[in-house]
């Protein structure tokens, strides 16, 4: 008898300390008020959900007419792969013409009756089907999310006493950090390095950062909170900085672009956490291109790199001319007169016979 009422207890104890996953979307923006959307998007073609996409590695799946959040989804370009990842080994997913072939990790906040699958850029595909939302707990998602049976509590805690930890995969993925509950507070972004391996993140926004774990190794990290932080985590005891700092020697940019692009008019602006060039470029490469990308890296005065992004152009035949545009995070405020930049050639595809 006295066990059973310790039972029940503990049972209500811990019904009263679960978060329930019905979280919208305006919700997750107050709690989260540097994370700024990068694209809104429709998924399936019914459009009973959509999603937003931040720091342009994590979609966040939503119910469209209660914007109620249902999904996390986390992308990954490198060859790595984990047996938590939604494909199989090297069957990565095409999400896209400027995008690419991604491993992807999705991580529901409601049973999944059908299959969610992103095919391609913006868009989800496939029969839809989402059941009641679940606690905000780590073992309530366990249990219909399978790829977390290979999450662990890494050490050392992220508060000294232990009362705040990091649930995460030994490698890229979707990680929590929850109270010693469970409950969850916020789904932090893992991506591991190659060692040695400097990467500015991609939004410039402070959510995010290159940082080294005492399991993980080097590591950039991404954190969306799903409570609203009273402060956010202190994340220096248990994730220290790189302390690396890069110079490079870059030279002004002379217009030309190897292997025979020539831009002009080049005009960079800049905003809080990144900007936008736009001008023309020249291909003088001897080949025709139905779609070229480039990338432009930001530096500051001393060559430390500050950010990146990509520019595109479309249907650019040999001695042809065209406008190019494109934007770029970076990862501090800066005024324009203190940057300087590089454009390189990325990949072109040659039109199709």
């Amino acid at each position: 008898m006295q066990l059973f009422l310790i039972t029940v207890l503990m049972l209500v104890f811990l019904s009263g300390e679960l978060y329930a996953a019905k979280i919208t979307v305006d919700e997750l923006l107050e709690f989260n008020p540097d994370m700024l959307p990068t694209s809104y998007f429709q998924v399936g073609e019914d459009e009973l959900y959509s999603g937003i996409e931040v720091y342009k590695v994590i979609d966040i799946m939503y119910e469209t007419d209660t914007e109620e959040i249902v999904m996390v989804q986390g992308s990954y370009t490198r060859d790595e792969w984990y047996p938590w990842f939604d494909q199989e080994e090297g069957e990565k997913a095409h999400l896209g013409f400027f995008e690419g072939d991604m491993y992807s990790q999705q991580i529901y906040l409601r049973k999944p009756v059908g299959e969610l699958e992103r095919k391609h850029i913006k868009k989800c595909s496939g029969d839809i089907e989402l059941g009641e939302a679940v606690p905000l707990n780590f073992y309530e998602l366990k249990k219909i999310n399978p790829g977390l049976a290979h999450y662990e509590e890494l050490d050392p805690p992220i508060a000294e006493d232990g009362s705040i930890v990091l649930l995460a995969p030994p490698g890229s993925g979707l990680a929590f950090v929850a109270d010693n509950n469970r409950d969850i507070y916020a789904i932090m972004q893992i991506i591991a390095l190659e060692e040695g391996e400097v990467v500015v993140h991609e939004t410039g926004s402070p959510g995010g950062g290159t940082l080294n774990h005492p399991e993980l190794g080097k590591i950039l990290n991404f954190t969306v909170y799903f409570r609203e932080p009273t402060e956010k985590f202190d994340l220096s005891g248990w994730l220290e900085d790189t302390g690396e700092v890069v110079k490079k020697d870059v030279q002004p940019f002379d217009g030309f672009i190897e292997p025979g692009f020539i831009s002009e008019d080049i005009d960079v602006q800049v905003f809080p956490g990144g900007g936008f060039v736009s001008g023309t470029v020249l291909n003088e490469t001897g080949k025709d291109y139905s779609f070229v990308s480039f990338s432009i890296k930001i530096y500051d005065e001393d060559g430390v790199e500050l950010g990146g992004g990509k520019l595109f152009v479309m249907d650019l035949a040999d001695g042809q001319k065209r406008e190019i545009m494109g934007d770029f995070s970076l990862s501090h405020d800066v005024d324009i007169d203190e940057i300087v930049f590089e454009i390189d050639f990325l990949e072109g595809e040659e039109p199709w016979d």
